[in-house]
């Protein structure tokens, strides 16, 4: 169903509500002027996006989930691959977010007990959400 009344000016009117856009002219030289504009989200743009991944991540999980069970895979089975796919995608999330690999692991030396107590617990979330 397309929006009617959707136009590229209600796109435009809606963006300061989004992201606090400030523009400001920048002169390159003397002979030409352009216009930056930078954008940056508020926190509750934010927590959206971030709720938004999390339900798109949660989604298809349990999808799969509810289907590999229905077609008789053990949940063992379903854990295993689950977890053996998704540490890959994590710590290279992890990696990226630290700043190289140096970084992260100088971050982990530094948060031991953080992450002693944090794997666990996720991978007994894991388990529970995929045993349920």
């Amino acid at each position: 169903m397309l929006l009617p009344s959707w136009t590229v000016t209600n796109a435009v009117n809606f963006l300061p509500a989004v992201f606090d856009v400030t523009a400001r002219n920048t002169t390159r030289s003397s002979t030409s002027t352009y216009m930056t504009c930078t954008a940056q989200m508020n926190d509750r743009t934010k927590g959206l996006l971030i709720i938004l991944a999390g339900v798109l991540c949660v989604s298809p999980d349990a999808v799969l989930v509810r289907f590999l069970s229905e077609g008789g895979a053990d949940p063992w089975t379903i854990i295993f691959w689950k977890l053996l796919l998704s540490i890959p995608v994590s710590a290279s999330y992890a990696i990226y977010e630290a700043g190289g690999l140096k970084s992260l692991w100088k971050s982990v030396i530094v948060g031991r007990w953080y992450y002693a107590a944090a794997i666990p617990i996720q991978a007994t979330v894991d388990i529970c959400f995929t045993l349920s």
